[in-house]
């Protein structure tokens, strides 16, 4: 292992020049104006900005970098670059243990913004908590091999809009510059298994180097899997292993981890036939790889071994043409509907092609490509998003690959009407838009509808609308997706099944882009020449007697035989699916099978990776990439032999705690599991009488100025429980556990006013919060839309926190109107897979760390915080108390506040949070004191989607060091603070109450008195131009004395007071808000 490596000036200039750019995007700054030896806090990045920078880092680098690093050893440009050097050149000598990345506190997140949304800010109530020589060779060997990707950012420069006044929701914003470069809509999700389609190259460039924390039975069970792996092929890895140095094979090392390095090695075959094969050791598989989609047959078929006999013994000479070169193009035209067809090598090599072809016609050079989609290997197309807003640019997805490749790819999300948006904006421009029509990665994702508009829109446009059906062509169906959807391509890539196994490409179109291959039509014996203009289109093995051969074959048998061949696939798959979809909904697995045609996948989030080699073990063979086929030489007993070896491997993970610490028999809706650390503590604030359980609920008001579509929101609402299983859950009051209820039935209300003239708006709200939850019987989350007018309604949301919490709220009103704008619009919506919030639950102990509850506790102890204040008004009821809102409006408030920020050297909620205890101090005359701070508590690596109880507190203690009359002066003290906080975020808020006990025995003595809370934003999909505003609402019971909530609007700061009346009048709480609301606004001013 090397410790310490010298790097030559060029290198290190290169990263740092990426690791700046990189910053740069994030910060939405120019890259000039960053300063290498600057904190990166002094800067102004939040922890939403240094997660986005450690992950596009990770990406680009293939170093993780621990988040609390960046606050602390890590915090500056220059240390980041020396950092990314050393653990670089380390990894080329023996992949070391990588530090995890924990995920960023949720006060200090931004908004996760997708396209087209009108981000508006949340009044939440009082539970609200929504929210990077020979050594000097290697490096720079490594280096030209590591991945250029970066992570998908969310967020495009949307507007917020304050509740005071209205303003007309719209499409983002987009600045293009002189080169116009792309514009990118906000992805949404993340880059696993289970989020929107993201790039089909992750399984090849990514390593996992991390050594993560697991269960004894998980490393038992990982042991004893790796053990009979290695013992079934251990030829396949000797032979794996001795080549290594002499073979360069991505195979080899694709999708590398840690933990899981001893089995993988690709498996040496050595002879197939029909759904099988065998490997070096003698053993059998039956393979639902089939040649990556290759083999619609099946191997080796006696119909196309037997022409390939046959033309093996006539010779397949290069050089002279072969007769069947022209029949197998007469075939793909009669089966596809296209005019003409170019042979060459490859899938890529025809995705090369086309888009020559494209641009030669079009005398244009831009590009559309989607995420999620695959087109092979030609550089013109590696490309995928990088940055932030309106910084958003295309980039190398790996290195190699220069910019200049991709300046002109354009990379969209598929399906979504924002890309449509866009391409409307570019057709001037664009030369092709490139589809794989399902893509291979995301089959459920089957948008008719995108594509007929892409073509509508394409067609009059000189854009050539480009099909890569290079899987999906002859698989569906004999016209492959052209024929599916409806939708006829100016060009077409095709492969694969065509060559009946062997190599081979096509490029198949009209004759007007097809005509510059070889100059179009003429004939001899008159005057005709080839008048179109050439490209340049050459291939050595192009039109290889061998593959026109297998080719020719294929396609007669497909002609003659496709009303039998498609439906007995489509039948096959559709009951493997059907089997294995409910077994993993029996038996509660977070995974589901998705398919297109014989095409299928398996979808989870986390890492279930090794299904695979269990699956292997039990002889069934499937890729590192993982898409599965099925063939016409797959028998009813291998389908079932599939579905009875994933049940049996599923099962077996299940029992060592892979899907959840549950039993071994089928889980089913009546099994009850324990409720998770942050449930306990609204569940014990319920058992407080009326005052606990009401302080317990969270809700939020949207306003819309037109009336909504009562029935298509309630069918969204329905679907969005039931995607969602914390919504449906009840609680066991005596036990103290959970299980599925079920809260679609009375959960929605539609009410008119017209219904109750006489009951104000007010009263209506405060009917909603106020509603006790029957936490045994549920539903514990409700709805109700209330109509005042046609230009005038307010959808009504409200939860008892054991079921949700403020980030959940964030992913609900995201979700829940793109399900209703989809269902307005009469199309299938598109959500990522949600997940599992028992796995959450029931892997919560992995997570939690004994030295971070240790850290809480020796603060608490050593610090003794003191009481800020005592009970004032001992005849108000527990918990009862209001909400008061202060507004600060400024100019431009969101540079305002950042650029104080960076003056003071920190970030906006360092900034606000050391204001807020300097005023506490300042107010109450005390030294020490504790203010507790909401953070999302998520394992984003696993998504963003989970919805459920999750959040935890920090009980920070403010004062630990002595206090300054200058903010500046406070700040680093209260940076430091924070940063320790971070490091210690994973701690179980019910075992430190507990650890407290002496404490808490004192009379009236309360561990938390305040908490503190800076707002992300929340965001309402673009409802066709609705008018959307927040409503506050009421709130009548406080969980604790004093909660402060900001929310950080366009020109304006909302503050939000709520309070306990035991512990304020209203007029003094009045009073604390007005001179905080004053502070901020000298501050800022």
């Amino acid at each position: 292992m090397v410790n310490t490596v010298e790097v030559n000036s060029e290198l290190m200039n290169s990263i740092n020049n990426e690791v700046k750019q990189i910053v740069a995007n994030l910060l939405q700054i120019d890259v000039n104006e960053l300063e290498e030896d600057t904190p990166f806090l002094e800067m102004g990045a939040d922890s939403l900005v240094l997660m986005e920078a450690i992950n596009n880092i990770q990406d680009r680098f293939h170093v993780k970098i621990p988040i609390r690093d960046l606050f602390g050893e890590l915090g500056t440009l220059n240390a980041v670059v020396d950092y990314i050097v050393k653990q670089q050149a380390n990894s080329a000598f023996a992949p070391g243990e990588q530090p995890e990345a924990k995920q960023a506190p949720l006060h200090a997140m931004a908004e996760q913004t997708p396209p087209s949304f009108v981000p508006i800010q949340v009044a939440e109530p009082e539970h609200s908590y929504l929210a990077g020589s020979d050594v000097e060779q290697l490096i720079k060997q490594q280096l030209n091999i590591i991945s250029q990707q970066l992570a998908l950012l969310q967020g495009n420069g949307q507007r917020v809009f304050p509740t005071q006044q209205p303003v007309k929701g719209a499409s983002n914003p987009r600045n293009v510059d002189d080169r116009k470069p792309a514009p990118q809509p906000a992805a949404t999700g993340n880059n696993s298994e289970s989020t929107a389609p993201v790039g089909a190259h992750n399984a090849w460039l990514r390593r996992d180097l991390s050594k993560k924390k697991q269960s004894l039975k998980k490393d038992e069970h990982l042991r004893k899997l790796i053990a009979g792996y290695n013992q079934k092929t251990p030829t396949s890895k000797q032979l794996t292993q001795s080549y290594r140095a002499v073979l360069a094979d991505n195979r080899a090392s694709a999708g590398f981890r840690l933990s899981t390095k001893e089995m993988l090695y690709p498996i040496i075959s050595t002879r197939s036939e029909g759904a099988y094969i065998w490997d070096k050791d003698d053993n059998k598989y039956i393979d639902f790889t089939m040649g990556f989609g290759t083999n619609l047959f099946g191997h080796t078929p006696s119909f196309i071994q037997q022409v390939l006999q046959e033309q093996i013994q006539q010779g397949f000479q290069i050089g002279p043409q072969t007769e069947m070169a022209g029949e197998v193009a007469q075939l793909v035209t009669e089966l596809t509907g296209q005019e003409r067809v170019a042979f060459c090598n490859s899938g890529s090599e025809a995705i090369m092609t086309a888009v020559r072809l494209a641009r030669a016609v079009t005398a244009k050079n831009k590009l559309v490509i989607f995420n999620g989609s695959y087109h092979g290997v030609f550089d013109g197309v590696l490309a995928r998003r990088s940055g932030a807003n309106k910084r958003a640019v295309s980039v190398p997805i790996a290195g190699g690959t220069p910019e200049s490749f991709v300046t002109d790819v354009l990379v969209l999300d598929y399906g979504d009407e924002e890309s449509l948006q866009i391409i409307q904006e570019h057709l001037d421009e664009l030369a092709a838009v490139i589809v794989e029509p399902v893509q291979s990665r995301h089959p459920e994702l089957q948008p008719q509808a995108f594509l007929k508009q892409l073509r509508k829109m394409t067609e009059n446009a000189n854009v050539a609308l480009i099909f890569d059906e290079v899987i999906t062509g002859f698989r569906i169906n004999a016209g492959g997706a052209q024929q599916h959807f409806g939708v006829q391509a100016d060009l077409a890539t095709y492969g694969k099944i065509v060559g009946g196994g062997l190599p081979i490409g096509l490029v198949v179109g009209s004759q007007r882009f097809l005509d510059p291959i070889d100059g179009g039509m003429w004939q001899y014996g008159d005057d005709s020449y080839p008048q179109a203009e050439s490209i340049f289109f050459a291939g050595t093995f192009s039109k290889h007697p061998l593959a026109m051969a297998a080719g020719k074959a294929v396609l007669q048998k497909i002609k003659a035989e496709q009303a039998d061949i498609y439906p007995q696939l489509e039948q096959k798959t559709r009951w493997l699916t059907e089997q294995l979809n409910q077994f993993f909904l029996d038996e509660q697995i977070p995974i589901k099978i998705v398919r297109f045609g014989s095409l299928f996948r398996f979808k989870y989030s986390g890492n279930y990776d090794i299904l695979f080699y269990h699956l292997m073990l039990q002889g069934i063979f499937i890729w590192e990439g993982r898409n599965c086929f099925v063939s016409t030489a797959h028998s009813e007993a291998d389908i079932q032999a599939f579905v009875q070896a994933v049940k049996t491997s599923v099962q077996s993970m299940k029992a060592d705690g892979y899907f959840g610490e549950v039993s071994t028999q089928a889980a089913t809706s009546s099994d009850w599991y324990p409720l998770s650390d942050s449930q306990k503590r609204f569940f014990h604030l319920a058992q407080l009488g009326k005052g606990g359980k009401q302080a317990g609920n969270i809700g939020f008001v949207i306003k819309f100025d037109r009336e909504l579509d009562s029935t298509l929101l309630q069918k969204a609402w329905q679907e969005l429980i039931a995607r969602h299983e914390s919504l449906n859950n009840i609680i066991d009051i005596n036990q103290e556990k959970q299980r599925l209820g079920s809260a679609t039935g009375d959960s929605f209300l539609y009410r008119d006013r017209f219904d109750s003239e006489h009951v104000s708006l007010e009263s209506l709200l405060a009917e909603q919060a106020q509603q006790e939850f029957d936490l045994g019987n549920g539903p514990l989350v409700k709805a109700v839309l209330l109509k005042i007018n046609k230009s005038e309604c307010y959808l009504c949301v409200v939860a008892h926190h054991t079921v949700s919490d403020g980030w959940s709220f964030a992913i609900l009103v995201e979700e829940l109107f793109t399900l209703y704008q989809g269902y307005k619009n009469s199309q299938t919506p598109k959500l990522t897979p949600s997940p599992s919030y028992r796995n959450y639950v029931t892997s919560e102990p992995e997570r939690l760390s004994e030295s971070a509850l240790q850290y809480w506790v020796e603060q608490y102890v050593k610090n003794s915080p003191e009481q800020l204040f005592e009970v004032l008004n001992p005849d108000v009821g527990n918990f009862e108390g209001g909400r008061l809102r202060r507004v600060v409006a400024v100019n431009s408030i969101k540079n305002k506040l950042k650029q104080q920020a960076k003056t003071m050297k920190c970030t906006p909620f360092i900034l606000l949070f050391a204001l807020f205890q300097s005023y506490l101090h300042s107010y109450f005359k005390q030294e020490r004191f504790t203010v507790a701070v909401p953070i999302a508590n998520r394992d984003f690596e696993q998504g963003t989607s989970l919805v459920g109880c999750c959040v935890n507190l920090l009980p920070i203690i403010c004062g630990g060091k002595p206090w300054s009359t200058k903010l500046e002066a406070l700040i680093p003290n209260v940076k430091q603070t924070f940063v320790e906080a971070i490091a210690n975020e994973n701690f179980s808020y019910s075992q430190w109450l507990s650890a407290i006990a002496d404490k808490l025995a004192q009379p009236g003595y309360q561990p938390i008195q305040v908490s503190f809370n800076l707002e992300p934003k929340m965001v309402v999909p673009d409802l066709d131009g609705q008018v959307v505003q927040l409503v506050s609402l009421p709130v009548n019971y406080v969980e604790f004395p004093l909660m402060l909530n900001i929310f950080e609007l366009d020109n304006q700061l909302q503050i939000e007071l709520d309070y306990q009346g035991k512990y304020f009048s209203q007029e003094k709480a009045e009073s604390l808000l007005a001179d905080f609301a004053l502070m901020i606004e000298q501050l800022i001013s």
